[in-house]
């Protein structure tokens, strides 16, 4: 879309862990920009141990940039968070 991204990432939490529920996520960039994101879920919305879940991370405000480089990061229950660094955000992406 024009302005906005949506990255999908599938999140396995491995077996013997705590369920965990994604709850925010944000962008980040190498300069220290930071963008938050709306987090959608498709299926329960929790991941179980040994289980995975599809998450959306929907942000509105993408710099005009093309070839943007961010770190996503999704926070949820109990203190949990994930990062995945070198999200690019191209052209076509927005």
């Amino acid at each position: 879309g024009k302005g906005w991204a949506l990255v999908d990432v599938t999140i396995v939490n491995s077996a013997g862990q705590q369920p965990w529920t994604p709850r925010e996520a944000t962008f980040t960039n190498r300069r220290g920009v930071t963008l938050r994101a709306r987090v959608v879920t498709v299926g329960s919305g929790e991941v179980a141990p040994g289980g995975s879940l599809r998450v959306l991370a929907v942000v509105d405000d993408v710099p005009a940039r093309a070839g943007e480089v961010f770190a996503l990061e999704v926070r949820g229950s109990g203190g949990r968070s994930l990062v995945i660094p070198d999200v690019r955000l191209t052209e076509g992406d927005r």
